[in-house]
């Protein structure tokens, strides 16, 4: 009788870990892997009233192949289309890379909050050396 017990016993709490497990995961929007990576980012928002665009300078929290969170104090508004230039260092270890490369993008600002902004990025994106 015991053991039909704390097999029962055994069998709800395993039960109701998953249970757990699932609701998190549920929650969870996110289906693609962050990484938690600093990168310069500059960020290229369209004027309407001149021909010149606003640039603003910042760096990436962590980044996705489907958007970035970027940390600024002065986050633009949710629905803002920005063009994004991220910047990969040239890695001093590696007689690969002997520059730093560029990822050109565009997207569009999803998210704020006191930190800064997540950006959602377009599909298209241009990747290129720059410097020495």
């Amino acid at each position: 009788m015991e053991y039909v017990e704390c097999h029962k016993k055994c069998h709800d709490a395993i039960k109701q870990e998953l249970f757990n497990k699932q609701d998190k995961y549920m929650n969870e929007k996110r289906t693609i892997k962050r990484f938690a990576l600093q990168l310069e980012a500059q960020l290229f928002v369209d004027n309407q009233q001149n021909t010149k665009a606003e640039m603003e300078q910042s760096l990436t929290k962590n980044i996705s192949s489907k958007g970035a969170f970027l940390l600024t104090r002065q986050p633009l508004p949710v629905g803002t289309k920005v063009g994004i230039n991220l910047f990969i260092p040239a890695l001093p270890s590696t007689k690969i890379l002997h520059q730093t490369t560029l990822i050109k993008t565009t997207g569009k600002i999803v998210r704020t909050n006191g930190e800064g902004m997540a950006v959602c990025f377009n599909s298209h994106c241009q990747i290129a050396g720059v410097g020495s």
